[in-house]
C-alpha cells in the first residue's frame, strides 16, 4: 500500500509514509481579563487563536501595538465600554465589556457588602442586618428578578441576565438601598 501525494505544480510523489498537517481554519474568539488600581487598569488578552489584537479603551484612546497585556490610565472614575478586536487569517471577533470604575471590587452601602461588581454569574450580599427582599431592575426600571431573603447573606445567580447595567435594590429591617450592578 502506498500514498500518492501531489504538489501545487502537479508533480506526484509515491510513498508508503505520509504526514498530514491539518489547519483548523477556525476564527479567533476574543476575550480579556482585567485588574485595577484606582484609575489604572491592566488588561490581559485571553483570546483563542488570535494573531493580532487591537484595544479600544472606551475613553477615546486605542492601542494597536498588537500587545497581549497593557495598562491604561483613565481620566476619571466612570463607566467605560472596553473592546478587544481579535484577528487571525480566517476572521475577526470582538468582545465588549463594561468597566465601571465607580463600582469595581466590593461595595458597602448601609451595613451591606455587595460583591463582585461587575459580575458574570453570581452577586453576593453580606449584611449586618437580616435581608428581606432583593430586586434587580433593568435600566428602564422593569423588574427582572426578585428574591425573598432571610438571614444576613444572599447569593443571587445573574448569569441568565443579558450583559448590561442594572439596579440592585435590597431591603432589610433598617430600610431600602439601591446600587448599580453590572453584569458582564
Amino acid at each position: 500500500m502506498f500514498c500518492e501525494v501531489g504538489d501545487s505544480l502537479g508533480n506526484l510523489v509515491h510513498s508508503d509514509v505520509a504526514v498530514l498537517t491539518i489547519d483548523s481554519c477556525l476564527p479567533p474568539e476574543a476575550d480579556f481579563t482585567w485588574d485595577w488600581n484606582h484609575l489604572e487598569l491592566c488588561f490581559t488578552n485571553t483570546s483563542k487563536r488570535a494573531e493580532t489584537v487591537i484595544w479600544i479603551f472606551g475613553d477615546g484612546t486605542t492601542n494597536d501595538d498588537k500587545v497581549d497585556s497593557i495598562c491604561h490610565t483613565y481620566p476619571e472614575k466612570q463607566a467605560y465600554l472596553v473592546r478587544l478586536y481579535a484577528y487571525n487569517q480566517y476572521d475577526e471577533d470582538v468582545v465588549t465589556k463594561i468597566i465601571d470604575l465607580l463600582s469595581v471590587g466590593e461595595n458597602v452601602l448601609g451595613d451591606t457588602k455587595v460583591y463582585p461588581n461587575p459580575t458574570e454569574s453570581m452577586v453576593y450580599l453580606a449584611s449586618q442586618n437580616p435581608l428581606r427582599q432583593i430586586v434587580i431592575r433593568d435600566m428602564p426600571g422593569r423588574e427582572v428578578l426578585t428574591v425573598s431573603a432571610s438571614g444576613n447573606r444572599s447569593a443571587i445567580q445573574v448569569s441568565h441576565l443579558p450583559s448590561g447595567v442594572y439596579s440592585l435594590q435590597w431591603m432589610d429591617e433598617r430600610g431600602s438601598y439601591v446600587q448599580k450592578l453590572i453584569v458582564c
